[in-house]
């Protein structure tokens, strides 16, 4: 016999305020495991991959802004010293 699928709720309550609780059947459904977590815990790794992300794909955007800028004004000048010298 398989065991049930285990269940992630989000409970808000008086006592627990806002806990995350995960409930999962074991022993073929015998035992019932319940595990309590802070959810600023255990989305800390997500929050922070999240973050990073924002962070490289700002820069990103900053260089390719900058670099759009930067290589026609270089190539219009280059363009028009040599067009000066001739």
């Amino acid at each position: 016999m398989t065991d049930p699928p285990m269940k992630i709720q989000d409970h808000i309550h008086k006592l627990l305020d806002n806990t995350l609780c995960m409930t999962a059947l074991i022993k073929e459904g015998a035992w019932l495991l319940v595990y309590l977590q802070d959810p600023s815990d255990a989305y800390d790794a997500l929050i922070r991959a999240q973050k990073t992300a924002v962070v490289i794909f700002l820069l990103g955007g900053a260089c390719i802004v900058l670099m759009a800028c930067y290589l026609p004004t270089r190539l219009l000048l280059g363009t028009a010293e040599n067009g000066d010298k001739t």
